[in-house]
């Protein structure tokens, strides 16, 4: 409860923080000239849909790896139904347990779907660093700016090495030790040697891994689309290169459990980032705004998905 409200207030000091340099009278107006600009919103809310489609087929395609076989269409639910929860009842993995349950409800085995949704998301944070790294060494102008490459970087270098730590032979021989030397976990042994099986899976699956992080690598192309669309419906003059640099970088930090939904922290960090590419604050949250509406939009389909399920 103490780290929830703590996001809440940094959420707040962080919007706060940034509407004093700003003008909201122009934020508004920048919103409202979007209704003359229609077929981008149009184009912006389609595309997320696809972004879904991405994601369920990567998670089916780790799902397979182990051995677990649910049809796309109901993959494509429990992705929105785990985007509610992170939307509404924000937590670090709130959304995570959502579609653990939901693989549950077609396979007797949550740890195991809690393992692949973990290593759904792995992958998934690896390929927006790939995203925003190929972006950055594609333009040479960049490869000065090293404060913008070099996090980016390290970032995907100890993801690397944490999914070769996890899914060692030797590092997991460890575990089984331990699991079966302490008495106290006797009540949940099995459900732990679940969550190591599907680990060992994965690893004995490393085409299933390699084709996640090429749809990882889709999934932010997609976001950037979004954002290069959403960018021009508020008529802000950003192309896809520049944004192809900013949003990886900016969803690294939404990512970060310190906010709630990453509120605040993608109005800065588009503003701090995109001020190297010309993005004024005003259009920075603008943006950030806009992006939020279309994904709060599709927690609510996701949110009746649930209900409709129950």
């Amino acid at each position: 409860m103490t780290a929830r409200w703590l996001r809440i207030v940094l959420s707040i000091g962080l919007l706060a923080g940034i509407a004093w340099h700003a003008s909201i009278p122009e934020v508004l107006t920048a919103l409202k000239s979007t209704a003359a600009r229609w077929p981008y919103l149009v184009l912006a809310l389609i595309v997320p849909g696809i972004g879904v489609l991405v994601c369920a087929m990567r998670w089916q395609v780790l799902l397979r790896a182990v051995a677990v076989r649910i049809g796309l269409p109901r993959l494509f639910c429990g992705f929105l139904v785990g985007n509610f929860f992170n939307q509404f009842f924000p937590s670090t993995i709130g959304g995570d347990i959502a579609r653990g349950w939901w693989i549950h409800r077609r396979q007797d085995t949550v740890p195991l779907g809690l393992t692949v949704v973990a290593a759904d998301r792995v992958v998934g944070v690896a390929g927006i660093c790939l995203v925003g790294l190929a972006a950055a060494f594609a333009q040479p102008d960049l490869l000065r700016e090293k404060l913008v490459i070099w996090p980016i970087v390290a970032l995907l270098a100890m993801i690397g090495i944490s999914l070769i730590a996890i899914a060692h032979p030797a590092l997991q021989a460890v575990i089984r030790k331990f699991i079966a030397r302490i008495q106290f976990l006797e009540p949940v042994e099995s459900r732990l040697r679940d969550v190591l099986n599907g680990m060992t899976a994965l690893r004995a699956a490393p085409g299933s891994l390699g084709s996640a992080l090429v749809l990882s690598c889709i999934l932010q192309a997609v976001v950037v689309c979004q954002f290069t669309i959403l960018a021009a419906a508020l008529d802000l003059g950003m192309d896809f290169a520049a944004l192809a640099v900013i949003v990886p970088i900016v969803s690294l930090l939404t990512i970060l459990p310190i906010s709630i939904n990453g509120i605040g922290v993608r109005e800065v960090g588009l503003a701090a980032v995109g001020a190297a590419f010309g993005l004024s604050i005003d259009g920075a949250i603008a943006l950030a705004w806009l992006f939020l509406l279309i994904a709060t939009l599709y927690a609510l389909v996701g949110g009746l998905i649930y209900l409709l399920n129950q």
